[in-house]
C-alpha cells in the first residue's frame, strides 16, 4: 500500500471535485441544447401537419435527421411554402 500525503489527498479531492462539477455543466448544456431541438422538431412537425394536414415519411425523416440550423431553416419555411413537397 503506497502511502498518500494529505496534500496529495487534498489535491485529489479537490481534482475530483472540479471533475464532477465540469461533468455536471457540460452535461447540463449538452440537455438544453437536445431539449431545444428536441422542441423545435415537435414544433416542425406539429406547424407541417396543421398546414397540410400530414407530413410524408421521408420528411419525417429528414426532420427527424436534421441538425438545429436546418431545423431553423425548414421552421421559416414551413410558414411561406404552398404545398408540403416544397420544404
Amino acid at each position: 500500500m503506497t502511502y498518500v500525503t494529505s496534500i496529495e489527498r487534498i489535491g485529489r479531492e479537490e481534482g475530483l471535485t472540479q471533475g464532477r462539477e465540469e461533468g455536471r455543466t457540460q452535461g447540463l448544456t449538452q440537455g438544453l441544447t437536445q431539449g431545444r431541438i428536441d422542441g423545435k422538431r415537435a414544433t416542425l412537425q406539429r406547424l407541417v401537419r396543421a398546414r397540410f394536414g400530414g407530413m410524408t415519411e421521408a420528411l419525417g425523416q429528414r426532420i427527424a435527421a436534421a441538425d438545429e440550423t436546418a431545423l431553423d431553416d425548414l421552421l421559416d419555411r414551413v410558414v411561406v411554402v404552398t404545398t408540403v413537397d416544397d420544404l
